[in-house]
C-alpha cells in the first residue's frame, strides 16, 4: 500500500499502474508505458535506454497522439470505446515498429461502503466491489480534496481492499473511494518486457466522511 499525491482523473501513477523499469542505457528496446489508456482519453510515455523518445509516430485505433512533453504522448479518440473493445496501439520510432493490443476491461462497481458512510480517521476503510470479469489487476484507493491518495494494487481476482487513513491530514473530513481495473496488454516488435499499456476502466466515485482526530 502506498500514499501519493495525484489527480484521480489523470491516474498517472506509473508505479501503481504497472509501469516498470525504463531499462539500462545499453538496452535499446522501447519501453511503452500507458498512464493510462482509457475508453477515450489516451496518455503514454516512450523511453529507450533511459532516454525519452521524441518525434515518434504514435496511433491508437488509427488516431494520432501528439507529443505534449518530453517522451509523453496524448490524445482523444473520436468516440468512447465500450467494454471489451480493442485498443490497438502502434508506435513507429526510426526503423522500429512496436504494436500493442488490449481490451477495455469491465468497469468495477463499488458496493460497499455506501455513499457518505462515516469512518473514524485513523481507522481502516474497507472497499468491496464487483466486476463482470477479472482484469490483470485492480487499483483500489481513497483520495482527499487536495489530491492526496492512499492506493493498493491487487490481483485481478480481488474484490476487496482495506485502505489506511493514518497518513491523511488531521483536518480531512471527507474522501472519495474508487477502484480501477487494468489490462496490461501484449506487444510485438522491439518492446521492453517492462512495457504496459495500462488500459483501464474506473468505478464510480464513492464519497465517504471522516471524523476528525
Amino acid at each position: 500500500m502506498s500514499t501519493v499525491r495525484w489527480g484521480l482523473v489523470l491516474l498517472l501513477l506509473a508505479g501503481c499502474s504497472g509501469g516498470g523499469s525504463t531499462g539500462t542505457t545499453a538496452d535499446t528496446r522501447l519501453v511503452v508505458t500507458g498512464g493510462d489508456l482509457g475508453p477515450q482519453t489516451e496518455f503514454l510515455t516512450l523511453v529507450r535506454g533511459g532516454v525519452p523518445v521524441h518525434e515518434a509516430t504514435v496511433t491508437i485505433n488509427g488516431t494520432a497522439l501528439s507529443e505534449t512533453a518530453s517522451g509523453q504522448y496524448s490524445g482523444t479518440l473520436p468516440a468512447a470505446l465500450g467494454t471489451g473493445s480493442a485498443v490497438n496501439l502502434m508506435v513507429i520510432d526510426g526503423t522500429d515498429t512496436v504494436t500493442g493490443t488490449a481490451n477495455i476491461p469491465a468497469a468495477p462497481t463499488v458496493t460497499s461502503p455506501a455513499n457518505n458512510t462515516m469512518f473514524q480517521q485513523g481507522s481502516p476503510i474497507p472497499l468491496v466491489w464487483t466486476a463482470a470479469s477479472n482484469p490483470d489487476r485492480f487499483l483500489a484507493g481513497i483520495e482527499d480534496s487536495d489530491g492526496f491518495a492512499v492506493v493498493d494494487s491487487l490481483g485481478g481476482s480481488a474484490r476487496t481492499a482495506t485502505l489506511v487513513t493514518t497518513n491523511l491530514s488531521i483536518d480531512v473530513t471527507s474522501v472519495i473511494g474508487f477502484v480501477v481495473a487494468y489490462q496490461n496488454g501484449s506487444f510485438t516488435g522491439n518492446a521492453h518486457p517492462a512495457s504496459r499499456m495500462n488500459v483501464r476502466q474506473i468505478s464510480q466515485q464513492v464519497p465517504l466522511q471522516l471524523t476528525v482526530r
